[in-house]
C-alpha cells in the first residue's frame, strides 16, 4: 500500500457506454464523513448539471461551445451520483462507468490506459481525480459520459458571488480542500501504519492546481507531517507535457510502495523529447505559474516592473493570459465577437493598487482606489506629477467601463484595449510600479 497520494486531472475525451449499476463504496462520498461536506458535494454537482443541461455552461476559451449541445451530455441524468434520494434505485437508464475507464485523454492513453490505473487500484496506489462536473473522485467512482472543464463559464453568472466560472462553484465553498482532507482522514483512519506522507500534484493546467486553496490547506497539511509536491515543466507550456507526466504517473504507479523524496528535479529516458528544451518536470513545494507565459510576460513589461510587481499581481497576471491565449488560439478574430470573462487582468491591478495603499481604505473596487488616488490619499502629494496622475486616473477610468461591461459580456476589441491598457510597455502596470515609492 502506497503512503502517497497523487492528484491528476480528468480528460475533455470520454469512454462511451457503461452499466446501468451504481457502486456507492468505489465513490468518494463513501469517505466523507462529515454531513455538512457531504450535503454541500451533492449540492455543488446537482447545481453543476441543471446548468449543463439547462444550457447556461458555454466553453468560450476553447471554442465558445454550449455544454448542452456536447454528444457526452446528451444522456446525462439526475442518479445517486448527484443526489442521495437515488441510492437505493439502480433500475435506471443511466450507464456508469469507473472513472479509470471513462477518460480516454492524452495523460491517460501515455500512462498505459486501462491496464495501469487497475494495478493502481489493486496496489492501493491512491490517485484522485480533479473534475469539472464532480469534483475531487477516486480512479474506481463510477460515473457519467460528460463534457465539463473547470475553466468553463457560468451565461449567467453570479456577481455577488463572484461565481463565474465551473471553478468558482467549487473553490468558493472550499470543497476539494474539504475532500482531500476527509480522504486522508477516512484512509489515516483505516490504516494507521500507513498513513498519508506525500501528495504528488501531477495536475495538467494552472487553474486546476488552484481549484484546491493551498495556502489554507498547508497548515493542516504540516499539523499531520504530509509534504506536498507541485509539478511544473520551465519552457514548455501547459498542458504540452501531459502525455509526459502519464509516462511519470506509469513510473509512479510501477513502483507504487516506494515513497518518493522531496526532490525538485525528476530525471527520466522518456522524458527525452522535453528535455530537449530543457523542459525538466521540476516539483516545488508550491504552485509554480506556468514559466513558458511567465516569461512572455516579463520580456512584454520588463524585466524590472515584473520583479517589482506584487507575487499575487503577477500570478493574476499569467493565469489570465494562459485563458486569453487558449481562447485567441481558437478565435475568429472577429473585433465584435463574445470573449472570455479574463477578470484576472481587473483583479492584477485591484491588488497592485491594494499593495500600494496597504489597506489604508476600507472598500477595494477599481472606482474605490481611483477616488483615493486622485485624492492623493496615503500618498506624498508633492512627490505626484499631475500629468502622471492625470495618465492612471484615465486608464483607471477606461479599465473601469470595461470590467462593468465585462461582467455581462465583452467583445475582443475591447478586452484588447483593457489588455493592453495593463500589459503594454511603459502602460498602467509599470505607471503603479513607479508609484509605489510614493507611498507612506
Amino acid at each position: 500500500m502506497s503512503q502517497t497520494l497523487i492528484l491528476i486531472s480528468c480528460s475533455n475525451r470520454k469512454n462511451r457506454g457503461g452499466k446501468k449499476e451504481y457502486q456507492f463504496k468505489d465513490s468518494i462520498l463513501s469517505a466523507i464523513n462529515d454531513k455538512t461536506t457531504l450535503i454541500n458535494i451533492y449540492r455543488t454537482r446537482s447545481d453543476i448539471l441543471n446548468l449543463l443541461i439547462n444550457g447556461e455552461v458555454e466553453d468560450r476559451l476553447r471554442g465558445r461551445e454550449n455544454r448542452r449541445g456536447s454528444p457526452y451530455n446528451n444522456n446525462l441524468k439526475i442518479g445517486p451520483d448527484f443526489s442521495p434520494d437515488f441510492l437505493l434505485n439502480n433500475n435506471s437508464d443511466i450507464f456508469y462507468m469507473p472513472a479509470y475507464e471513462r477518460y480516454d485523454g492524452r495523460f491517460f492513453t501515455h500512462a498505459g490506459g486501462v491496464e495501469t490505473f487497475l494495478n493502481a487500484v489493486i496496489r492501493e496506489c491512491h490517485t484522485l481525480i480533479t473534475s469539472g462536473l464532480y469534483g475531487l473522485i477516486t480512479l474506481e467512482e463510477p460515473i457519467q459520459a460528460y463534457n465539463c472543464h473547470l475553466d468553463d463559464e457560468l451565461i449567467n453568472p453570479k456577481d455577488d458571488k463572484n461565481e463565474y466560472r465551473v471553478s468558482d462553484l467549487w473553490r468558493n465553498r472550499r470543497l476539494f480542500n474539504d475532500i482531500l482532507q476527509s480522504f486522508i482522514i477516512d484512509h489515516d483512519k483505516k490504516y494507521p501504519n500507513n498513513k498519508i506522507k506525500v501528495i504528488i500534484d501531477l495536475l495538467s493546467e494552472t487553474s486546476y492546481q488552484n481549484i484546491f486553496v493551498w495556502e489554507e490547506l498547508w497548515p493542516w497539511l504540516r499539523e499531520r507531517k504530509i509534504g506536498r509536491l507541485h509539478r511544473y515543466i520551465p519552457t514548455v507550456k501547459e498542458p504540452d507535457f501531459l502525455s509526459d507526466l502519464g509516462k511519470y504517473y506509469k513510473e509512479m504507479v510501477e513502483n507504487c510502495n516506494v515513497t518518493p523524496s522531496l526532490n525538485t528535479k525528476v530525471s527520466r529516458d522518456y522524458f527525452t523529447d522535453i528535455s530537449q528544451n530543457n523542459g525538466y518536470l521540476m516539483f516545488k513545494a508550491e504552485v509554480v505559474p506556468d514559466p513558458f507565459t511567465e516569461n512572455q510576460l516579463e520580456k512584454r513589461l520588463s524585466h524590472n516592473i515584473w520583479k517589482t510587481l506584487d507575487k499575487k499581481t503577477r500570478n493574476e497576471l499569467v493565469q489570465g493570459e494562459i485563458w486569453f491565449q487558449v481562447y485567441d488560439a481558437s478565435s475568429d478574430k472577429n473585433p465584435d465577437e463574445p470573449v472570455p470573462k479574463v477578470l484576472n487582468l481587473w483583479t492584477a491591478v485591484e491588488i497592485e493598487l491594494d499593495s500600494i495603499f496597504h489597506k489604508a481604505i476600507e472598500k477595494y473596487s477599481l472606482n474605490d482606489y481611483r477616488e483615493n488616488l486622485c485624492a492623493k490619499k496615503t500618498l506624498h502629494a508633492g512627490n505626484l506629477e499631475e500629468s502622471e496622475l492625470k495618465e492612471i486616473n484615465d486608464e483607471l477610468k477606461k479599465l473601469i467601463g470595461y470590467r462593468q461591461a465585462h461582467t455581462k459580456i465583452i467583445i475582443r476589441k475591447h478586452l484588447l484595449n483593457a489588455r493592453d491598457i495593463v500589459l503594454k510597455n511603459m502602460g498602467l502596470l509599470s505607471k503603479l510600479v513607479k508609484l509605489k515609492k510614493y507611498r507612506i
